[in-house]
């Protein structure tokens, strides 16, 4: 039987709204399809970027008593608690100074084989701002071609545009087969399509 898995690295900025603790709780509950490569936290609108805070909503979901009713192919809490780091702090366009435990993080799993020897490509999942993705595309530009970037853009964006453009130009000059779907275009609420 063919693998159905998705290999996924999630960047979140939890904590601002419930949205994103929402998110969290059903990736978990689909960790079985959705493989859970990374979780970083991020900037974004409202929130203050604490991985911690990630950590604790993992353990509240307490994906140890689903497997023991019956899903055991969810993925454990050990494992999901392992791939979290802290990703940027501040907005701001990337720089070589501004490498983070998350940007690395994505450039490492973006490198690394397909855990199932399948050359799947990695799902990157922006919840937040693009700090973090943009951090790991200027330092490796060479992942451009192993991701696939999911926005959620809108007011993320206005929390950190200095990102956001970074990532729009490197791929207009540098990188135009960037796989990159984005969702809600400025100005806030004039295209949202989530």
């Amino acid at each position: 039987m063919p693998d159905t898995t998705y290999r996924v690295l999630i960047s979140t900025d939890l904590g601002g709204d419930p949205d994103d603790i929402q998110s969290l709780y059903r990736l978990i509950h689909y960790s079985d399809i959705l493989r859970v490569e990374g979780i970083t936290s991020c900037v974004g609108p409202g929130s203050e970027p604490r991985a911690e805070l990630i950590r604790e909503w993992i353990q509240r979901v307490d994906v140890e008593h689903l497997r023991g009713r019956g899903y055991p192919e969810l993925m454990t809490e050990a494992e999901l608690l392992g791939c979290v780091r802290q990703g940027a702090t501040t907005p701001g366009a990337p720089s070589a100074e501004r490498a983070t435990e998350g940007s690395r993080l994505i450039v490492e799993r973006a490198r690394a084989a397909d855990p199932a020897g399948l050359d799947r490509t990695l799902w990157v999942l922006v919840w937040g701002s693009l700090t973090d993705v943009a951090q790991a595309l200027h330092d490796a530009p060479d992942i451009a071609g192993r991701i696939r970037i999911h926005y959620i853009s809108s007011s993320n964006t206005e929390a950190d545009p200095a990102s956001r453009d970074w990532v729009y130009a490197f791929m207009a000059e540098r990188y135009p087969a960037l796989w990159w779907i984005e969702h809600g275009a400025l100005p806030t609420w004039s295209h949202e399509t989530f």
